[in-house]
């Protein structure tokens, strides 16, 4: 039986051709995994911040609404642990004068890189009577 000599003029690929490809290609795959988790994490975020939004608007209406003379008693934190977000809303209520008090509601998730959202508004006593029956 005779052996061929491999011809100079064959063609395909080295082994060290192929390490050197596979080696291109991981690092590659590697910086994407690393963008895709970190897109990920990023719209995680947002819709933790969102989710936060929404649910400090909705106390502060209520708290909009709620007599002026009621209001001292809704302060306190309440964690809430349901998904999809789980969060600990605390309320103050600061009083300025006496027909004047601040109300801060802050909502923190439990998530670390989420940032607390905070509304803060002033809520004032309507003078009693009507001021237009006057003669």
């Amino acid at each position: 039986m005779t052996t061929r000599a491999a011809s100079p003029d064959r063609r395909g690929f080295t082994l060290i051709e192929i390490m050197v490809a596979m080696g291109i290609l991981s690092v590659i795959v590697m910086s994407l995994a690393s963008l895709t988790y970190t897109v990920a994490r990023q719209s995680i975020a947002t819709s933790q911040n969102q989710y936060a939004a929404g649910v400090s608007s909705e106390l502060a209406g209520r708290l909009t609404v709620i007599p002026f003379n009621l209001l001292p008693n809704q302060v306190g934190c309440t964690t809430v642990e349901p998904q999809p977000f789980p969060h600990t809303r605390c309320v103050t209520v600061d009083n300025i004068s006496n027909v004047l008090r601040r109300v801060t509601v802050v909502v923190t998730s439990s998530l670390s890189y989420v940032r607390p959202d905070t509304a803060v508004f002033d809520r004032a006593q309507l003078p009693t009577g009507n001021p237009f029956n006057n003669p």
